[in-house]
């Protein structure tokens, strides 16, 4: 393994944790759901394995349809009516 694909690889995982213990103890209403954590790491994961093209277009994909979904359930849950 190459030392920078070594470097992405913790530096997502202190990003997922940093963002895990943020999103636990905040108790404000503007939090990120899980779901569009997921989909976020999806999208950043997406973005470093961009080298390679079908694992890292895949990634970056799941996460766009992950998150799109996500807005959708949160609009419908802020406007019940629609």
């Amino acid at each position: 393994m190459e030392a920078s694909f070594i470097l992405m690889a913790v530096l997502i995982g202190v990003f997922a944790l940093v963002n895990s213990i943020g999103y636990i103890k905040k108790k404000s209403e503007k939090r990120l759901t899980p779901a569009a954590l997921a989909a976020l790491a999806l999208i950043t994961i997406g973005i470093f394995l961009g080298d390679i093209k079908m694992i890292g277009y895949s990634m970056f994909g799941a996460g766009m349809i992950l998150f799109i979904f996500e807005m959708i359930r949160e609009y419908k849950k802020k406007h019940p009516l629609h």
